[in-house]
């Protein structure tokens, strides 16, 4: 499993982040990746209907966080409930950027 962590990132260095998304993603598996891609250019596509659906970037992120983004097995209730905003924050970053991350 990989660690990943972009708390060091600000908004003034979104490309900076790109990249270092972009470079997590290729080391997943192909499936996983396929997945990453459809999954996330589907939530930006919902996103994009907020006013209709009441289902923005962030209320997206914090229901698809804890089931896209793994925490390891061995986490205690502390360090899961210490790790969701993080979590949520990436997953919401991703819903945001995908037409960015997901071209080739």
């Amino acid at each position: 499993m990989t660690t990943v962590t972009t708390a060091h990132y600000t908004d003034d260095d979104l490309d900076e982040w790109i990249a270092a998304t972009k470079d997590l993603m290729a080391r997943l598996p192909t499936p996983h990746l396929v997945v990453f891609r459809r999954l996330f250019l589907f939530l930006h596509e919902v996103a994009q209907y907020e006013e209709l659906n009441a289902m923005g970037s962030k209320n997206l992120g914090t229901v698809f966080a804890p089931n896209v983004v793994a925490l390891k097995a061995d986490a205690s209730l502390t360090q899961i409930l210490a790790a969701t905003p993080s979590c949520v924050a990436f997953t919401v970053k991703c819903i945001e950027n995908a037409t960015q991350l997901c071209e080739d």
